[in-house]
């Protein structure tokens, strides 16, 4: 079966800071350019981003940095989801006028709403938008998790292209691949980056792994790997790339696991380890763990 336009793998980026608290521009395009090259897709401003802790004029800086070094290359996702619905209609036109080829939103986080107030919701916001729109589905984010029945009426709108699914439900991921799997106008996105193998297997879209912001080449070998087949090989990158991802996820608040990519980042030379509160830098002895535990596993990073 052909690919769908929204496949692949898509990295859902973080944002390098300096240590004033402004975007690094520099790491932006060290960042851009490791993934872009490993011929992967930029997903720019979502939850791995630290997204909602970030103004509109550092997005718009970040913004058109990325555009700038992915010109020519992959699809260039960004994220729009605010707890205002004006915010997120602006943010979609002003990126949109950029050059990004499609938004992403999740739910507002302060208010528990009703199934038929979340179709109202992205209803109302695909509507308002003048492009194309993924739904971003985050329980633990936005403690709400949008129906299977409610993203079914939702693929219908011709606005709203593809989900990306974070949820760690393997029930829900199997319905919603029996569902949307053969649907050549919706596209369907794992956010749970140790179901990659049996996602892509299962007829998946696209996987959206935040450790791709480090070895993008593993998750796009994976993903070829699958294409052809080979799902031995795809399996011994699965196991590889859940040892990098447990070095700084185990046991950890995502609070706490985001300053800690980061600081693999900074290992790798492509970003410094900054982040912004309520994300805080990690201690020394953290850091050092961190350190040690990727030397450990001898990865070429090529």
């Amino acid at each position: 079966m052909k690919n769908k336009k929204y496949s692949g793998v898509v990295v859902p980026m973080v944002t390098p800071f300096t240590n004033r608290g402004e975007v690094d521009l520099k790491g932006v395009g060290n960042l851009i350019e490791h993934v872009a090259s490993n011929n992967c897709h930029p997903f720019i401003l979502g939850t791995t981003g630290e997204a909602l802790s970030i103004s509109l004029k550092m997005k718009m800086d970040y913004l058109k940095k990325a555009i700038e070094v992915n010109k020519g290359r992959g699809i260039l996702y960004a994220g729009i989801a605010s707890m205002c619905l004006e915010d997120s209609v602006e943010m979609a036109k002003l990126f949109f006028d950029e050059g990004v080829d499609v938004v992403v939103a999740h739910l507002p986080c302060y208010y528990k709403i009703s199934d038929d107030s979340i179709r109202r919701y992205f209803i109302e916001l695909a509507d308002r938008i003048n492009g194309p729109l993924i739904l971003y589905n985050i329980s633990a984010t936005t403690h709400m998790s949008i129906p299977i029945s409610v993203i079914d009426k939702l693929s219908r709108h011709p606005n709203i292209v593809g989900l990306k699914d974070s949820e760690r439900n393997e029930e829900r991921m199997l319905t919603l691949l029996k569902k949307f799997s053969n649907d050549q106008s919706f596209s369907y996105q794992l956010g749970w980056a140790a179901q990659s193998l049996e996602f892509l297997k299962n007829g998946g879209d696209g996987i959206v792994p935040s450790t791709g912001n480090a070895f993008p080449q593993l998750y796009y070998r994976l993903y070829q790997a699958i294409q052809k087949g080979d799902y031995q090989k795809a399996g011994e990158i699965q196991q590889l790339t859940d040892k990098i991802t447990e070095i700084y996820q185990k046991d950890k608040l995502l609070s706490e696991s985001l300053p800690g990519l980061k600081v693999i980042l900074e290992c790798l030379g492509l970003c410094e380890a900054n982040a912004l509160a309520p994300c805080f830098e990690l201690s020394e002895s953290q850091v050092r763990d961190i350190q040690i535990a990727l030397k450990a596993l001898k990865i070429d990073n090529k």
